[in-house]
């Protein structure tokens, strides 16, 4: 959490959510309050609640909400449970949810984000607009990355999809899908194409104001993945047309500003992924070279003990070597012994025959 006295001095409102990125429209409040205190509503719907922060906060601040609806096909337990008595829970999608014509003056649009279901979000607030309500339209996401390019949190539910890809990653450096920098994981899939027809929600909102009989007012802003704001003239008052285009140009001209500090953001979280999975590579680059060492640890102890067999296989080789040299040289004594035996005994024969010639001899 970041420090009272650092909150204090960047102006950090209460409502603050202090979180790695930064998803939820109620970021946009310091604006988003007034163009809400000038509109007035009566019904709200926010589709694509994620934990209802926005809505929690319109319902907190702005009584005069009689209806506000959340759509969402997964709510959050929290919210189911500590929901206000004029909030509506549907958990579907919001093509379903148009379906039932209810009428609503300002829209928090937050879900799908690719061109078939937000071109088709737009649609079924246009056919199910009452001629005499407000009509006010609220975009998160209109900048990159899905201003040009579809995601899809489930492709097989999109009858027009575009070809994408789950676990692939997009960077600010080209358009082609990357191994590290924004990643989709598991968690949805992304057009593997930039640009083009029918891609990105940006493109979405734009061939629907072109497309449509009435004159939608357009205009969006960089800054936290965009916001884009669209609504219609028709019921609001002069004055009430002067202050709501008073904001939005005020905004419109620090564009470039905000557009300033969403690239330097998105190049931050850009580096903390591409740091992480460089790092993650590193630490499996060290697993490996753990295990091979280890195996490696495995062999040169197998090959020791091989060594110190052979040795001991040597010395127990030398003792048989000795012991034979040994019997060899005992073997060598006697038969020397024996060959003096020989010698001795084979001069007594020669002896004896020698005597008993002479013996022989004399006699005859």
């Amino acid at each position: 959490m970041i420090a009272k006295e650092i909150q204090d001095i960047l102006y950090l409102p209460e409502y603050y959510t202090d979180e790695y990125n930064a998803t939820p429209m109620k970021n946009y409040w310091p604006f988003l309050r007034e163009l809400v205190e000038i509109i007035n509503p009566k019904s709200v719907c926010e589709i694509g609640s994620e934990r209802g922060l926005t809505s929690q906060l319109l319902g907190q601040v702005f009584k005069n909400i009689e209806k506000l609806h959340i759509v969402d096909p997964f709510i959050n337990k929290e919210l189911k449970e500590n929901k206000p008595d004029n909030m509506i829970l549907h958990e579907e999608i919001s093509l379903e949810f148009l379906k039932k014509e209810l009428e609503v003056e300002l829209y928090l649009i937050d879900g799908d984000h690719n061109y078939y279901t937000v071109k088709n979000e737009l649609l079924g607030v246009q056919k199910n607009r009452n001629n005499k309500q407000k009509t006010f339209i609220l975009m998160h996401d209109v900048s990159w990355m899905w201003a040009r390019r579809d995601m899809y949190y489930n492709a097989d539910s999109i009858p027009d999809t575009n070809e994408n890809k789950y676990n692939t990653s997009l960077n600010l450096e080209n358009k082609e899908n990357v191994k590290y920098g924004f990643p989709s994981a598991d968690s949805y899939s992304i057009s593997i194409k930039d640009g083009g027809s029918k891609n990105g929600v940006l493109t979405a909102i734009e061939d629907f104001v072109k497309e449509s009989d009435l004159k939608w007012n357009f205009s969006y802003i960089p800054s936290l993945w965009g916001l884009g704001f669209l609504w219609l003239e028709d019921n609001f008052t002069e004055e009430e047309v002067i202050k709501i285009n008073l904001i939005l140009n005020k905004l419109d001209s620090l564009k470039e500003f905000f557009g300033i500090l969403e690239a330097n953001r998105l190049r931050l979280l850009q580096g903390l992924d591409e740091w992480k999975g460089l790092s993650e590579e590193r630490l499996i680059s060290i697993k490996d070279i753990e295990r091979i060492k280890d195996e490696l640890y495995k062999v040169a102890e197998q090959r020791l003990s091989d060594i110190q067999n052979i040795v001991k296989e040597k010395d127990e080789l030398y003792e048989v070597a000795e012991q034979r040299l040994s019997d060899i040289q005992n073997i060598v004594k006697e038969k020397d012994e024996l060959y003096e035996i020989a010698e001795y005994r084979l001069n007594i024969i020669n002896n004896l025959k020698k005597n008993i010639f002479i013996k022989w001899f004399i006699k005859e």
